[in-house]
């Protein structure tokens, strides 16, 4: 089958009424359902408030490497979520050829998200954290 063939069977199944649909040529197979339950579509109507919107930003790797949120297993982590951090306060560390580099949030605000798990490799200017 070719693909033109193909291409015009998808239109056509997805403009009509039928709700499955199977085409078998030796080898070749296709299978098309359509999820829908209902035949009718009813909508919902609802209120769209605006909601002040948060300015989030984030700290990024500086490096390839592995992402520790603390400085041992034994020890606190440098931040949480919920935390307020100032500029240059160090916020996690990142082990790249067998060297500990400490990363320090590049900008004051709250972390509201840690993107990353203990023990994950980051990839350079990786999200590590959203912060607002």
């Amino acid at each position: 089958m070719k693909i033109e063939e193909i291409k015009e069977i998808i239109q056509e199944f997805n403009s009509s009424d039928i709700d499955s649909l199977t085409i078998k040529s030796g080898e070749f197979e296709i299978d098309m359902k359509k999820t829908t339950n209902s035949p009718y579509v009813t909508e919902t109507p609802h209120i769209i408030q605006e909601v002040p919107q948060q300015k989030l930003d984030y700290i990024k790797s500086p490096m390839v490497g592995t992402f520790y949120i603390a400085s041992s297993p034994e020890t606190k982590p440098f931040v949480n979520v919920g935390d307020k951090v100032s500029k240059g306060k160090v916020v996690c560390i990142i082990e790249a050829m067998k060297l500990m580099n400490e990363v320090e949030a590049d900008k004051d605000g709250i972390i509201t998200k840690i993107l990353v798990q203990d023990g994950q490799i980051v990839e350079f200017d990786q999200p590590m954290f959203e912060i607002s």
